[in-house]
């Protein structure tokens, strides 16, 4: 049940542990691309559980999508 690319979409909360297994699963499913919409708190959540796992990001995307 892999893909080669994943969007995580409308990712607002990771305050249950059910919203965790799900990012997890989706996240997880990514082979070579992972693109996460989140909201910023959502974010700073996803920043600190990659920090403390001992996952680094193979390259820091940018903070800003061009709109083109």
């Amino acid at each position: 049940m892999e893909s080669y690319a994943v969007v995580l979409a409308d990712l607002d909360s990771l305050s249950t542990e059910r919203d965790r297994r799900k990012a997890y699963v989706g996240i997880s499913r990514a082979k070579y691309a992972l693109y996460i919409l989140a909201s910023l708190g959502c974010r700073a959540g996803l920043a600190l559980s990659l920090r403390t796992s001992g996952t680094r990001p193979s390259r820091r995307p940018p903070t800003r999508w061009p709109l083109s």
